[in-house]
């Protein structure tokens, strides 16, 4: 009797302990699930990327480059940043290029300070979606949308967004380009091939 007594405690104990394990289990079961799904709605940066996460084009920055920035903020917030030849005004001058996820900003270096700032890649855009690609019909709407000739290229700046010049892909050799002239152009497809980025009160 005393026998079946133990015998029942023991099997009432294993069993305890067998219902904690898959207690357990299922705890680690339900954490590995949210561990995997987090991806899909949270993403969790690492220090690296912290700082150097992508935002909107602004008349003052680009990502997370600003204008005015020193060097070595620029790479202490984005590791990635690395030196690169350019010119100015055909003179040499030097680039920072500065890897936003997928997208470049290439930002030229007076003084030890981020001076300009170019984007050449369609990721980084506008809060109104400006940017590479955009086609000219679309910055003709823009207030006081004028073009301007410079260094081989032409641009066309706008009073709102100010402190933006968006290069477009075909160059016209003419100082002044008339509505009619950016009409014409705007039916042949041109687009924005560059956006610089050099602040409103210097345009």
């Amino acid at each position: 009797m005393q026998r079946n007594v133990l015998a029942t405690l023991l099997i009432v104990a294993l069993a305890a302990c067998a219902g904690d394990a898959r207690d357990g289990d299922s705890a680690v079961t339900a954490r590995d699930t949210t561990a995997v799904a987090a991806p899909d709605g949270v993403i969790v940066p690492t220090p690296a990327d912290s700082g150097c996460s992508a935002a909107p084009i602004a008349d003052s920055s680009a990502g997370p480059v600003r204008l005015g920035m020193r060097v070595d903020e620029i790479t202490a917030r984005c590791p990635g940043a690395h030196d690169s030849s350019g010119t100015r005004e055909g003179m040499p001058a030097r680039t920072l290029v500065v890897p936003v996820g997928s997208d470049t900003v290439a930002a030229s270096i007076v003084d030890g300070r981020a001076w300009r700032l170019a984007v050449v890649t369609p990721g980084l855009r506008t809060r109104d979606s400006l940017g590479v690609g955009t086609p000219l019909t679309r910055l003709l709407t823009l207030p006081g949308a004028r073009a301007l000739t410079g260094e081989g290229r032409t641009y066309v700046v706008a009073d709102e967004p100010c402190g933006l010049s968006f290069e477009l892909s075909e160059f016209v050799p003419k100082g002044k380009l008339d509505a009619t002239d950016l009409k014409r152009l705007a039916g042949r497809g041109v687009k924005v091939r560059r956006v610089l980025v050099t602040g409103c009160a210097t345009q």
